[in-house]
């Protein structure tokens, strides 16, 4: 599994390399002839001028000419006889000049349409200082064609061409050394590379205009900066967010599985005991799987086992208990004398028979509690229950006061009404046992909270969570003679439990213990009247 994830990671590693490299190399194509385009535009078209001007010969002598200068190959085509396809053709006929990157990826060609139908192109590989020069040369010639007069306005049509600025300026305002400035007295044309204000590299072209003191300045032109800032920056994104994106896709299906392990392992009880993992994969988390599901089965078996031991038990010993209550009935009767020694003895005899078979019963509640599953709850009135269990258990308890606190609208709660009878039985009958003068019974709605309450020894509060274990006893705080075996308590907490409740113990207000179920699950206030 890990050098599977390993390998993704290589893998996606390279993905992103190979991805950010063809990235990198296709937006550097695109910004290239951008580039070239907008810095060879203004030459291109002083070159279709100069075609449209002449005819014939003159023409032809006037392309070699430029050709020469320029040192660039250029070709005057018919436009029935161009390479272009027909949507280049339509986008050269609708932006007037169109740039194509040749096969081998390193010259373009740019288009410019001419008069008569004919396509001038220049093939090149990047604008050089030569052209540069030969773009001052071209913009002199072109206004040089004009009166003095009339060639600033010249200048100023021409400036639509371009992508950079030109403009003609005194000496004084030119920021050149005293070598540049004699080379433009000279007539030569300097290139200057200078900084801008946002510290990028920009070349400058200066060329002497007629024989004044006035000179021809083109720029500032950038240079082409093949790694900018901010491709660099959208590339390393790139590549972490590919990176990221198949590395999510390996780690997300190994989440997805431990996730499953760990709701499988914290739900795991009672009514899931037959839950198992997928383990037919061939890693690690399969082979955790398979663990789990081994675990699984043990703790069912051991579980089942004990759910079997314990209801034969129960079972088998509900015949000798039988017995022994029909033998001492027998007894019973042989000993006519009342108030004698033998008939005492068997009154004891019988209660703790009756002592053994609520053992019993209570051992078969608490392992139906354990083994039921998927009940249906229904709608319940708890105020009702209340009621009758009230009355039902109350007779042997008459010196208890009870103090009812119930609303007289029936609190519905959702549940079986057996279970919420038993939980009732219980935690009254513990109240009665553990009274002194007072058991207060209360029932308060939204959210629906049943307390019960006795005036006894009460219980500590280190030992308030213990209590509801089975078989646990504080014999230190709930007196022997109070019977019992420790499951009253644990089967309370095991209803309440598959009932969405919680229950716990705290102080009385009257002096001894209360328990509280706090029921978590949606209920509703009815119309019905309660019933006495």
């Amino acid at each position: 599994m890990f050098v599977r994830i390993y390998s993704g990671i290589i893998i996606s590693t390279l993905i992103s390399i190979s991805c950010c490299y063809v990235a990198y190399q296709y937006i550097n194509q695109v910004r290239s002839a951008n580039y070239t385009l907008n810095l060879f535009s203004g030459t291109q078209e002083l070159i279709t001028e100069g075609v449209d001007r002449h005819k014939g010969e003159k023409q032809r002598q006037w392309v070699s000419l430029v050709q020469k200068l320029i040192g660039l190959p250029i070709s005057l085509i018919n436009q029935n006889e161009s390479s272009l396809e027909e949507k280049e053709l339509e986008r050269l006929s609708r932006d007037k000049i169109f740039i194509k990157t040749l096969e081998d990826g390193v010259h373009s060609q740019i288009w410019t349409q001419a008069s008569n139908a004919k396509l001038i192109s220049v093939t090149l590989k990047n604008v050089a200082e030569q052209q540069l020069r030969i773009t001052a040369f071209l913009i002199l010639n072109e206004i040089g064609r004009y009166p003095r007069s009339d060639q600033l306005a010249q200048l100023s049509r021409l400036k639509r061409y371009f992508y950079y600025d030109i403009n003609i300026l005194e000496r004084g305002k030119l920021r050149l050394d005293q070598q540049q400035l004699k080379r433009l007295e000279r007539g030569d044309v300097v290139v200057t590379l200078s900084k801008n204000d946002d510290s990028e590299d920009v070349l400058k072209v200066y060329s002497r205009y007629k024989s004044t003191r006035q000179y021809l300045t083109i720029g500032p032109i950038p240079i082409y900066n093949s790694s900018p800032l901010w491709l660099v920056a959208t590339l390393v994104s790139m590549a972490f967010g590919v990176t990221g994106l198949i590395i999510y896709f390996l780690v997300r299906r190994l989440e997805k599985r431990i996730r499953t392990i760990s709701h499988v392992v914290a739900n795991f009880g009672p009514a899931t005991l037959d839950t198992r993992l997928d383990s037919s994969d061939y890693d690690s988390i399969g082979e955790l799987a398979g663990g789990i599901n081994v675990m699984a089965s043990r703790i069912q078996n051991l579980l089942n086992d004990q759910q079997e031991i314990t209801q034969a038990i129960s079972h088998e010993l509900r015949t000798p208990i039988s017995r022994m209550k029909f033998r001492v009935e027998i007894l019973k009767e042989s000993a006519v004398t009342p108030g004698s020694e033998a008939l005492e003895k068997l009154n004891k005899l019988t209660n703790d028979i009756r002592e053994l078979d609520q053992l019993v019963e209570e051992l078969l509640a608490f392992q139906m509690l354990d083994s039921a599953k998927n009940e249906t709850f229904k709608e319940v009135d708890l105020s009702k229950i209340i009621l009758s269990v009230v009355s039902e258990i109350y007779e042997p308890f008459q010196d208890i006061r009870v103090d009812l606190s119930i609303p007289d609208c029936a609190i519905v709660v959702q549940g079986d009404v057996g279970q919420l009878r038993r939980l009732l039985q219980n935690l009254l009958v513990n109240a009665f046992k553990h009274a002194t003068t007072t058991v207060k019974v209360s029932l308060e709605d939204s959210p629906v909270v049943l307390k019960v309450s006795d005036d006894g020894d009460g219980i500590p509060e280190e030992y308030r969570q213990r209590i509801f274990t089975p078989f646990v006893r504080l014999d230190s705080s709930r007196n022997r003679k109070t019977g019992g075996f420790g499951l009253g308590l644990a089967i309370i907490e095991r209803i309440s439990r598959r009932h969405n409740a919680e229950v716990c113990a705290s102080d009385s207000e009257i002096g001894g213990a209360t328990f509280i179920v706090k029921f978590g699950g949606e209920t509703s206030l009815s119309s019905i009247g309660r019933v006495t």
